[in-house]
């Protein structure tokens, strides 16, 4: 799809110009898509043309990976983590899928050594006439011009995550078009070869500990009942009574393994994190039947068909074809999965695994920084800026502004003789007396810089075209020694820009007291932007 270029309408707006060009980009690019599938469609080798509104099959099952990892097998190679994600209005901050992930690598066992593929599902930024929405739906699947940059930036995170993971494997997989909650499922299965997948959303962490391995055992010693497990939420833990009441089916758990773990038929499909054979997911689900629509949840349509069929036929006849279970029993008599708005930037209270982002600005903010970005572009005759780069650019004078807070406040603490200690370096101590912090003129340089003049910040380019690193990025150092790199391991991509100030001794100055090396190995790393 064409790039939407960024507009911000809630400070200053778009120039004309930008704007016309944006909606002939859209136009084009849907009549290329007209055109794409007028193609598709045509006959080929004397076959009769399909009808224009005939449902598309999604099976997958004649492309699908040959399927790895037999019940013997490590649990990598018999299950993989699909993780869904699309916008939200906390973006960019990864606080939200960051809370998933911590508790899902906490308290779901096994599961930190499973490869992952975070699936991006895509946006829709303007309508069939090419007029930019003004305002984001994110429910179907619709963003403004603000809302799309926050989400750009959030994916070049994920990016640059999936970029240092070696072993497990982390894919980010970015989907051009909106596609919906199942049809992102769908398109990660492409990617999958493990025989189970574990699907989670991205507002769905885990609050207690979970036995996925023991789970995995009960459903491929059943292969031909259990096709799905759901893991209990606060809506199904009280399923048996609530079908019982509403529709008077009964419902009977059964013993899964000598434990006590036991398995409640689910008489309707939850997208709710679960566990499903990919040969269930390929063949039936996404298979001739056509249970899924594109851009909806394949609950919406899958679990009401479901519904009709058992009402109609009864348990016994009507569920056996879907293998939809709850797991119950030792271990699963609470709820294992909670629900977070996305859309709520208060949650962050109740995150219990998320590291945080404390120089993250609201949203709002970023976007007044990225409109006067725009207009300061337009003004002086430089090229639109992309979505990408404008709201990292934005990003990252939100965080100046920050650490220009943070330090000027690190600065009365000295005064006051305050000394820093950061929680890394408490939990090294065995949680005894603090650590001081390295003096200026110690070991490893100097710590704790005083705050800059905001004139001298300027914008740099992470340059990795003479260096030829195989590296993701540039990493920080916490002083002026390449040796004392930051305990987080944490780097800026290469080819993104920074904010910092040039010490005029070889080291750049950048957010939160860091520092990043303008030279290695004795070429420029790190080029002034303009």
């Amino acid at each position: 799809r064409a790039r939407v270029v960024l507009s911000v309408a809630t400070a200053s707006g778009l120039s004309v110009v930008a704007a016309l060009w944006v909606r002939e980009q859209h136009r084009r690019h849907q009549r290329r898509k007209r055109q794409a599938l007028l193609d598709s469609a045509a006959p080929k080798n004397g076959s009769k043309k399909p009808s224009d509104n005939r449902p598309v099959s999604f099976d997958v099952s004649a492309t699908a990976p040959t399927l790895r990892g037999g019940p013997d097998s490590p649990l990598r190679e018999r299950l993989t983590v699909i993780l869904s994600t699309s916008p939200v209005g906390r973006h960019p901050s990864t606080q939200l899928i960051d809370e998933v992930i911590g508790s899902m690598l906490q308290l779901a066992d096994g599961v930190s050594n499973c490869d992952m593929i975070i699936v991006c599902d895509g946006y829709r930024g303007a309508d069939k006439d090419g007029v930019l929405y003004s305002e984001p739906r994110y429910r179907v699947g619709i963003v403004d011009a603000v809302s799309a940059a926050n989400y750009e930036a959030y994916k070049a995170k994920l990016r640059g995550r999936a970029a240092a993971a070696t072993s497990p494997s982390l894919k980010v997989l970015e989907l051009e078009s909106r596609h919906g909650f199942g049809f992102a499922v769908r398109a990660a299965l492409e990617h999958v070869q493990t025989p189970y997948v574990l699907v989670v959303q991205h507002d769905r962490p885990f609050t207690r500990r979970c036995d996925v391995p023991r789970v995995l055992s009960a459903m491929e010693a059943d292969p031909g009942r259990l096709k799905y497990v759901g893991l209990p939420t606060s809506t199904t833990v009280g399923h048996q009574y609530h079908v019982l009441s509403k529709y008077g089916i009964r419902i009977e758990a059964f013993e899964a393994d000598a434990g006590g773990l036991k398995m409640l038929p689910l008489i309707q499909w939850y997208d709710s994190t679960h566990i499903c054979q990919v040969a269930h997911y390929r063949s039936f689900v996404f298979g001739p039947r056509r249970l899924v629509s594109r851009g909806g949840f394949i609950e919406d349509k899958l679990g009401q068909a479901q519904l009709a069929d058992i009402r109609a036929k009864g348990v016994e006849a009507g569920h056996p074809e879907y293998g939809t279970f709850l797991a119950a029993g030792d271990g699963f008599s609470e709820p294992c999965v909670a629900h977070l708005d996305g859309r709520d930037e208060l949650n962050g209270s109740k995150f219990r695994f998320a590291r945080g982002e404390a120089l993250e600005l609201s949203v709002q903010q970023q976007a007044e920084e990225m409109a006067s970005r725009l207009v300061r572009s337009a003004k002086s005759g430089e090229p639109p800026l992309s979505v990408e780069s404008a709201a990292a650019r934005a990003a990252e004078a939100a965080r100046i502004r920050v650490a220009e807070t943070l330090q000027r406040q690190a600065e009365l603490d000295r005064l006051a003789g305050k000394e820093p200690q950061r929680n890394s370096e408490r939990e090294r101590a065995g949680g005894k007396a603090p650590i001081p912090a390295v003096a200026r003129d110690g070991a490893h340089g100097e710590v704790g810089a005083l705050p800059l003049p905001k004139e001298a910040w300027k914008e740099y380019l992470v340059d990795n075209g003479q260096l030829k690193a195989t590296t993701p990025g540039l990493g920080f150092r916490l002083s002026k020694q390449l040796e004392h790199r930051a305990g987080d391991d944490s780097s800026v991509e290469w080819g993104s820009t920074i904010m910092g100030v040039d010490m005029g001794d070889g080291w750049l100055q950048v957010h939160c007291g860091r520092y990043l090396p303008t030279h290695l190995k004795g070429v420029r790393v790190l080029v002034a932007a303009d």
